[in-house]
């Protein structure tokens, strides 16, 4: 299955939540055994700048019964990408076998840095 596309808006130094639910058909999809990651990269083949996870939980919550991902990043994480535009990608995986690793998302970064500093 192919990734969709999804471009993230982010203001830095500022609280960044996402909230999705993986859905088949419009039902929730249940994840009972299914981690996920996100990485934010400048490029493709940039070094990473940031990895989101939900094992160990460092970003990701993943709530099985619902199908939900919550992904977070504090306002000093967006503050400390140091990009204004980057790429990302967010997988499922299943930690018991590398086969079942998902592309669920991909797209731009924009990062909107503040005007107003104190």
């Amino acid at each position: 299955m192919a990734a969709g596309r999804y471009d993230l808006h982010i203001e830095a130094s500022y609280e960044w939540p996402l909230k999705l639910v993986i859905s088949d058909d419009g039902v929730p999809r249940v994840l009972t055994g299914w981690e996920a990651r996100l990485h934010i990269r400048e490029t493709i083949a940039g070094p990473l700048l940031k990895a989101l996870t939900s094992s160990p939980a460092a970003g990701i919550t993943v709530t099985a019964a619902a199908g939900q991902l919550d992904i977070l990043l504090t306002p000093a994480e967006t503050e400390a990408l140091g990009i204004t535009l980057g790429v990302y990608e967010l997988e499922l995986y299943k930690p018991a076998d590398a086969t079942k690793d998902q592309r669920l998302l991909e797209g731009e970064v924009i990062v909107k840095p503040p005007v107003v500093r104190t």
